[in-house]
């Protein structure tokens, strides 16, 4: 018998707060790789610390553009079309 996981659906919330937290987390890995790449003289390391200041910035862009479109998701519906064809803004 397997036995399967299940994710818990997060809120909007929490999705938001997720979300805040990694791009913290990518900022990090940003500045450590860019203090990493300051301080080798190997070219080894010095390619090493490239793809790793590419892949954290990548990262970052990425986790912004989701966390811009999940704020445009919850504006949308925060508006409610109503009888007369207008929008109402919950607040």
């Amino acid at each position: 018998m397997k036995h399967g996981t299940f994710k818990k659906r997060l809120t909007a919330s929490e999705e938001e707060q997720r979300l805040r937290h990694e791009i913290e987390c990518s900022k990090t890995a940003i500045d450590a790789a860019r203090n990493h790449f300051e301080q080798v003289v190997d070219p080894t390391l010095i390619d090493c610390y490239i793809y790793e200041l590419n892949a954290a910035q990548l990262r970052y862009q990425f986790l912004l553009r989701r966390f811009k479109s999940q704020e445009v998701k919850l504006q949308e519906a925060q508006t409610l079309p109503i009888a007369n064809g207008k929008h109402r803004v919950l607040s």
